[in-house]
Order: C-alpha cells, then sequence, then structure tokens
C-alpha cells in the first residue's frame, strides 16, 4: 500500500505543475502513465487505477479558505510585493517546502491557500531589510490539530527567502513536543535529519526538502534529541543563510539563549542592531502570558521571551495558538521599561480556515447538519476512578466503558484493514488522570486485557461465527461491531478474518515523563498500531497519529485547556466515520459550550475584518459559561473584566453609538427606518418633547428592527443577537413596545416617510475608522427628556420621588424613568455629526441613523449570558451611570 501511495502522491503533484482542467480522462491516463515508469513500475487492476483516481479526484476537490486579516495600518508600509518582483529575489526555501506539501498528499487547493496565507503573514512582518528599529507583533489563530505548524513552517521558509537571517521558535513546554516540532522544521525547512548530522555523511542525512535541493542549508544547534546548548563563538550574522533554534519554554533554556545571544552577537551596547529575529510562539497561550498581577514582576518564561526581544533592535513576535482566549486578555497597555511591550498582537491577527476535510469541534459537537455521530457516553467510571482522586488511587478493574472502547479500538482497526488501509498508524488515547501511578494503574490492567483478547481472538477467529462467539472476548467484539459499526461495515464475517491481525498488532504504551515508551511513528514504517495512556504530555501540541479512539476523564474547566485536550480533532481521511471518542455528559456539555464559544470569537474576527478594525481598537469578548467553565486560568485573565452586559437589561439603556457609515450598510438602515415608520398600525402622537411618539406597538416589530439593522460591530451594547436573545425571552413580559421619533426645534429638517423631522446635531471625536463614527465624546445618542416618551404622569411622578425631586419640569436621570416605566421604549434618532457643532464647516457625516432602546426595571429575574472581555472593552463600554456625566 506504501507503493499505492506514492504512486498516488506523484500523481497529484504532476497535475498540479499542469495548467490545464484535470478532467477524469487525464488523471486515469497519467495514473497509468506513472504505474509503467521503468524505475518503479506498479502493477495495476482497472479496479486498483479507480480507487487512485477516485482519491487524487478528492484531493483537488478539497478546498480551504485564506482566513481573515486584522491590522493595525498605522506606520506600516507595505514592502513584500516590491520586495518578491526584483530580479534577485530568489523563493528557494518555498519552492522546496511547496513541493513537498504536494508530495506528501496535501491537495494542490490547499497548499495554494496556505501560499496565500503564508503570504499574508510574511507580509504583515516587517521588511528585514528596513533599517533602524522595529517591533512588530502578531497572531496567527488556527484549530487544534488543524495544520498550523505546516502553516508557520510555510512561514519560516518564507522569511528566509526575503532575509531573516534568525529565527528562533518556542516549542512548549514538554521536550516530546519540541522533538516533534524539530522533526517538522527538519523535514520542512532546514532539509536535513538532525539527530543524524553528526555521525553519517552529509548525503546520508538528507530529508524532506534537502532531497530537491541542499545547497542551501539553515544553520541549527538544537536537534530532535538535544534542546539549546551555549556555541560559545558563533555568530549569526557572519553567516549567508538563516539560523533556526527550536527550544523549549523552559527559563534555564531560555536564560542560555538569552546569554549566548548577547555574548556573541550584540555590540558594544548590547544590543543586536544589525540582525533581524523572527520568533514564532507555538502554543502561545501557554506559559507565554504573564500572569502575575501587574504590579508585580512577570512570570519567569514571559520574562525570559521579552528580554530575548529586547536585545534586539529589528524583530517580530508571532505567537500562533489554537486557544487564544489567554491572548486576547493580555493588556495592551502593559509596558516594563527594561523588557518592552507585552506580547498583545498589537500589529495583527491572522485567523486561519481549516481545509473542508478538517473534523473539528463544530462537526462533533456543534450544530453542524453535516456533523458526525462518534461521541459515546461514559457513565460508569465514577466508581472506580472517581473525577477527583488522589495519585495512590488504585485500580483493580476497567470500567465497562473503557473496555468498549477498547474493543472499538480493535474493530475500528479490522474494517481499516478492510478498507486497504495496511499500513496506517492507528491510535487509542486514554487519558483519566494526570498522575503517573494512577496511569501505570490503568496501563498494566490495559496490558493484561489486551494479551487476554489476542489469546481469545487467535483461538476463535478462523471458526464459523456461531462457533467463534462461544468466546467471550469474540463475543464482546462482535457486540461492539454489532451496535456501533455494522453501518460502517456490514460483513461481520469479513471483519472476523481481520480481528487477530487488528488485535496481535496492538501495543500499549504509556506516555509520561517517567516512562520509557515513545510514540515514534517515524520507526513504524507498517503503522504503529498502539493504545497509548498518559496524561498532560498528550494534551498539548503533540500529534497522535491516524488517532480512531479516545477515552477522556479529566475535571478541568478552563477553555483552553479542555480544547489542547480534545486531540481527536484533526484529519480522518477514509475513516472518520470509525472514530469513537467516550466521554461524560458533563465534559461532552463543556466541549459543545466551548465549540459555541469559539466559533463566537471567530465571528468576531470577522467582524472585525469586515469593518476594517484594528486588535487594539475592537474589545474581543468570549462568551463564558454560566457553571464552573473557565475561559482560561484566572491569572490569565488578570487584566479582563467580567461583566454581565446585554443579556441581562433589566432597566439598561443601549444606544447604537457607533455608526457604519459605509454606503449598503447606512442605505439598508436609513430604508429601515422609512419601513418600519410607514408600516406603523396606530397613528403618532406629538408628545411633551414636541418628539413623535406611537403607543403599544407589538414587540414582533421591534424584534424585525433589529434584526435587519446593520449594526457596527463597534457598537457593542447594540450587537444585535445579545439583544434578541434578550426579546425571545421577556416577550411575555413585554408584548408591548412604545416608539419614539426624536424631533429637535429650530433645526434642519429632513423627510422620514412623509413626516418633516428636525435633525439633531452631535459633537464627534475625530473619525479612527473609515467605516464608522462614533456619536459623541459621551458615547450618547439620545438625552434623559427623550426616556420620558411612553410615561404616563403618574409614572413620571413616582421616578421624580425616587429621585428626591417634586417638580415635573426637573430634568430626570433615566436610571430612575426606567425603574418605573412600564414598556420598553426604541428611541429613533436623525444626526449630523460635526468635529465642532459651532462651526458649519466641520461637518463630518449627514444624515445618520441611529437608535436606543430604554429597558424597564422589572422585579422578574432573567438569567443573565455573560462576556468576559479584555481591556480594550472593558474601557470603551465599563457601564458608568450615563446620567451622571
Amino acid at each position: 500500500m506504501e507503493v499505492i501511495e506514492k504512486l498516488t502522491n506523484k500523481v497529484i503533484y504532476e497535475l498540479s505543475q499542469q495548467p490545464e482542467n484535470k478532467t477524469p480522462e487525464i488523471i486515469r491516463r497519467l495514473i497509468a502513465y506513472e504505474a509503467q515508469n521503468p524505475l518503479t513500475p506498479v502493477e495495476l487492476s482497472s479496479d486498483d487505477i479507480e480507487e487512485i483516481a477516485k482519491e487524487v479526484e478528492h484531493k483537488f476537490g478539497l478546498t480551504m479558505e485564506e482566513g481573515i486579516l486584522i491590522v493595525d495600518d498605522e506606520n506600516f508600509e507595505p514592502w513584500l510585493p516590491d520586495k518578491k518582483s526584483h530580479e534577485s529575489f530568489e523563493p528557494y526555501f518555498w519552492s522546496r517546502y511547496e513541493k513537498l506539501l504536494l508530495q506528501r498528499g496535501f491537495a494542490p487547493p490547499v497548499v495554494s491557500s496556505i501560499d496565500n496565507v503564508t503570504d499574508k503573514v510574511v507580509g504583515r512582518l516587517e521588511d528585514p531589510d528596513k533599517k533602524g528599529h522595529w517591533y512588530r507583533r502578531g497572531m496567527v489563530v488556527g484549530y487544534v490539530q488543524s495544520g498550523k505548524t505546516a502553516n508557520f513552517i510555510g512561514v519560516i521558509n518564507k522569511a528566509s527567502d526575503v532575509g531573516y537571517k534568525l529565527i528562533i521558535i518556542l516549542a512548549g513546554m514538554q521536550e516530546s513536543l519540541r522533538s516533534q516540532t524539530q522533526e517538522r522544521v527538519d523535514e520542512g525547512y532546514i532539509g536535513q535529519d538532525s539527530g543524524k548530522k553528526k555521525n553519517v555523511s552529509s548525503s546520508e542525512t538528507l530529508i524532506g526538502v534537502g532531497h530537491f535541493d541542499s545547497k542551501r542549508r539553515p544553520v541549527t544547534f538544537t536537534d530532535i534529541h538535544n534542546d539549546f546548548k551555549s556555541t560559545d563563538t558563533f555568530q549569526v550574522q557572519e553567516y549567508n543563510n538563516a539560523t533556526v533554534l527550536v527550544v523549549k519554554k523552559n527559563t534555564s533554556v531560555l536564560a542560555k539563549l538569552r546569554d549566548w545571544l548577547k555574548k556573541n552577537n550584540s555590540n558594544m551596547n548590547g544590543n543586536i542592531s544589525s540582525l533581524p529575529l523572527l520568533m514564532i510562539d507555538d502554543e502561545a497561550d501557554h506559559a507565554s502570558v504573564n500572569t502575575n498581577d501587574a504590579d508585580k514582576d512577570p512570570t519567569r518564561i514571559n520574562e525570559r521571551i521579552r528580554e530575548i526581544l529586547h536585545l534586539f533592535d529589528r524583530k517580530c513576535y508571532l505567537a500562533y495558538t489554537a486557544t487564544p482566549f489567554a491572548n486576547i486578555f493580555i493588556d495592551p497597555n502593559t509596558t516594563d521599561e527594561m523588557l518592552g511591550d507585552e506580547l498583545f498582537p498589537r500589529d495583527f491577527i491572522v485567523s486561519l480556515d481549516p481545509p473542508s476535510n478538517y473534523v473539528g469541534s463544530e462537526k462533533i459537537f456543534g450544530s453542524d447538519s453535516d456533523g458526525i455521530d462518534i461521541v459515546r457516553d461514559i457513565g460508569d467510571i465514577e466508581d472506580i476512578i472517581p473525577l477527583k482522586h488522589q495519585k495512590i488511587q488504585t485500580i483493580s478493574e476497567l470500567p465497562k466503558s473503557l473496555k468498549n472502547a477498547v474493543y472499538s479500538h480493535i474493530v475500528s482497526k479490522a474494517i481499516r484493514l478492510l478498507r486497504g488501509q495496511e499500513n496506517k498508524h492507528h491510535s487509542m488515547l486514554i487519558h483519566v488522570s494526570r498522575y503517573k501511578d494512577v496511569q501505570k494503574e490503568v496501563y498494566n490492567c490495559i496490558v493484561q486485557m489486551r494479551q487476554d483478547i489476542e489469546k481469545g481472538v487467535r483461538y476463535s477467529y478462523k471458526l464459523d461465527t456461531k462457533d467463534a462467539l462461544k468466546n467471550v472476548y469474540m463475543k464482546n467484539l462482535f457486540d461492539i461491531w454489532n451496535i456501533d459499526f455494522k453501518e460502517a461495515y456490514s460483513e461481520w464475517n469479513n471483519v472476523q478474518e481481520k480481528l487477530l491481525e487488528a488485535a496481535a498488532s496492538m501495543q500499549v504504551m504509556v506516555i509520561n515523563g517517567d516512562s520509557g515508551d515513545n510514540l515514534d511513528y517515524q520507526g513504524y514504517k507498517n503503522g504503529l498500531n498502539v493504545i497509548a495512556v498518559g496524561g498532560d504530555k498528550l494534551s498539548r501540541g503533540l500529534t497522535l497519529e491516524g488517532l480512531a479512539t479516545s477515552y477522556f476523564y479529566r475535571n478541568t474547566s478552563m477553555y483552553d485547556t479542555l480544547m489542547q485536550m480534545g486531540r481527536w480533532f484533526g484529519y480522518r481521511d477514509g475513516y472518520a466515520d470509525l472514530c469513537r471518542v467516550y466521554l461524560t455528559p458533563m465534559t461532552e456539555n463543556y466541549f459543545s459550550h466551548i465549540s459555541n464559544a469559539t466559533e463566537e470569537l471567530r465571528n468576531e474576527l470577522k467582524e472585525m475584518f469586515a469593518h476594517n478594525l484594528t486588535p487594539k481598537e475592537f474589545g474581543l469578548k468570549v462568551r463564558t459559561h454560566p457553571g464552573s467553565l473557565l475561559i482560561t486560568a484566572r491569572n490569565k485573565m488578570r487584566s479582563a473584566q467580567t461583566l454581565t452586559i446585554r443579556l441581562d437589561l433589566n432597566g439598561k439603556l443601549v444606544e447604537s453609538y457607533a455608526l457604519d457609515v459605509t454606503e449598503p450598510n447606512r442605505k439598508n438602515n436609513w430604508k429601515l427606518l422609512e419601513k418600519l415608520i410607514a408600516n406603523m398600525e396606530v397613528m403618532y402622537r406629538y408628545n411633551e418633547q414636541k418628539n413623535y411618539e406611537w403607543n403599544d406597538v407589538p414587540q414582533e416589530k421591534i424584534a424585525d428592527f433589529i434584526k435587519q439593522f446593520s449594526n457596527h460591530p463597534a457598537s457593542q451594547m447594540t450587537a444585535s443577537k445579545p439583544i434578541l436573545n434578550y426579546l425571545r425571552q421577556t416577550s411575555s413580559l413585554y408584548p408591548y413596545w412604545d416608539i419614539v421619533l426624536v424631533n429637535i426645534e429650530n433645526s434642519r429638517e429632513i423627510d422620514v416617510s412623509g413626516i418633516p423631522v428636525s435633525v439633531q446635531k452631535r459633537s464627534c471625536p475625530t473619525q479612527k475608522n473609515s467605516s464608522y463614527i462614533e456619536i459623541s465624546k459621551r458615547r450618547r445618542v439620545g438625552n434623559n427628556r427623550t426616556e420620558r416618551a411612553g410615561m404616563g404622569k403618574t409614572e413620571i411622578e413616582k421616578a421624580l420621588k425616587r429621585y428626591g425631586k417634586d417638580d415635573i419640569s426637573v430634568d430626570i436621570p433615566g436610571l430612575f424613568l426606567r425603574m418605573e416605566r412600564s414598556k420598553p421604549l426604541l428611541m429613533l434618532h436623525v444626526v449630523d455629526a460635526y468635529k465642532d457643532i459651532k462651526d458649519e464647516k466641520t461637518l463630518l457625516e449627514q444624515g445618520l441613523f441611529a437608535y436606543g432602546i430604554s429597558f424597564p426595571k422589572s422585579s422578574v429575574y432573567i438569567e443573565p449570558v455573560e462576556f468576559a472581555v479584555n481591556t480594550v472593552y472593558a474601557m470603551n463600554n465599563v457601564e458608568e451611570d450615563e446620567d451622571e456625566e
């Protein structure tokens, strides 16, 4: 099968180099031609050719969106297109890597997307030839197990092509993860096996991209066996090609690296001025974020990272993560005189989209109609392994759910064999405890169970079904197939014949710091069939190849930790329907919630992109779980403020103070205003403030209005989704609303559906962004008088009494009005915006439409949905009493 796979990848590569259409006839003709290659002939039947053709067509049918880019363009000059168009430019490193991706079976459309998105990332770094001091900080947000490593290896290849001389990759905290990253860097960038280079001739060390061209080779002082050790005399700037270092986030390692850089590469002032640095921080939400309070020294790893960055006059820090919850809570205004700015991604954020064959949280736990049914409940483990247990916990037997998971793993392997996936890796993850002693106990039980199953299968699998099922282990395997896999493969007799191969090839390993076991997939050319028992070492960054079965029983309640423990996300071509994930109902519920929260965050990023907002302008928010689930560790959220906002709108005022001025959205909102007024079923009346007022308007009209209004994301408090959720919850409480169209006397008039409306004037701050404008420095659109609309004399008198006044002409703060009003009030405003309201020449925008809602204060409790927000959002939206301003 390895020969067939190589032939398939060769055909994909050759087709990717041809501009003509990949018709079925061309594909099949090329397969037959490549099979007759005299150097590597392959004997193929017509069925073989058809199977290969289907796989090739599938690969070319895969798609991958290029993601979105949120940037701060202030003081940034694009440079990459000019550099690439220069006659002397050669994409040497990228060309090798592109060939490797295609050779490894990456779909050509996916490789094309990787090419484009890595151009976006590199283009947002700084030109390494630019003189003077510069410091760029960005973040790339991917998906768990989605190919972030492939992306950042693409970035470092292109960074070398444009002239970056030193690349430091921070590769997690576990040596296993660092070694795995080094291995991929060796293959995809250096082209040399770092574990062999000291022992054999140079030609024997060539791997990956080195097989295409090895005349230019980056230097590295780390290898798959060894982290960074001081190299006394080497000066990076003296070497023509780049130097790359793959290091752990370990305080002593980072200190050695800092000291070496300062000793050998700095000038008399202790700075490194002539050497452009690219630092890539993989799993950037883990250990890199400063978790100490602002008035204390930074955490050690954060401090070491910033010390290294501080040495360089020209540097870029690029964070990679699939769970950016911790990173967005970094305070962007935190600085340190010695260490420089915090690691907040102030300059750009790139949100990657995965290829169409990616199996992520949305397909497993979300509401995706194309989702897959692979989650199975754990309901019998608590008595054997309590959720909260000590390291002395003993295990005398395995819970039935775990035994079923093992049987499931064997059956799925048998079916994969029947599908022609003989030489594919096949892995199972068992993660039930963070304690190594408990992991060892589980391991011992699994080893015994594996041995018993193999014996039972060996003596029964050749018997007819009736006799074979007299063996208890064969019966258990049959039951799992019958209940859970019959739809995937309907012929039990065929499955039974493959059970010995599936069970006997299965190894059991314990993967933790005390174990000598190692998931060395590269060493198993015919595929590794393994059950890996472990804990945190399996939970972040480490890839389990061919992961088919997961048994997960942990009590962490943090978004980022839980998502990173989900090693089952990724690519499962040809066996996604055979995968099984065993979880407790509580954990499944957590994952479902996290899936929704993560999608919300990505949608926020898309909103930022659509409105040209910068990372600092727009405060990101992440929905917090109504129970005990945390977004991230509390100390990583030290700068965040968790506010109960929007869905609990009891007695609150919300206004669309940031108005979208792009032509389509502005036109949509104006038509919406005219439609709302034209379709009123009751006649307006003039109220005491000479405003137009409609009473007892059905709530459904208000909901339709909110749903259709094009709200700019900078106007957080009028985001449609939370308001609509609140309206649904209060539909029986407030079936009717009041509406007021504000009319200011002695001002410019404008026609709104046949009604003459005098326009309000508002002084506005300097427009920060071409897509929106903020109404007034106070972010207030209306006034307290407007909020009286819809209230009767008795209600206003009660509000006066609460306020401690008895003169009805007194301006009552809106807070007290909302305590007494019985119906919500929708306030409609037509506004002219001026830089200086006293100077007509400073007109910024004319005829803007804004709205506000005054919600009554009710004694009825409505369950709020909380949002955790970073400091940017907090500064923009922390509620002060608007009536006190």
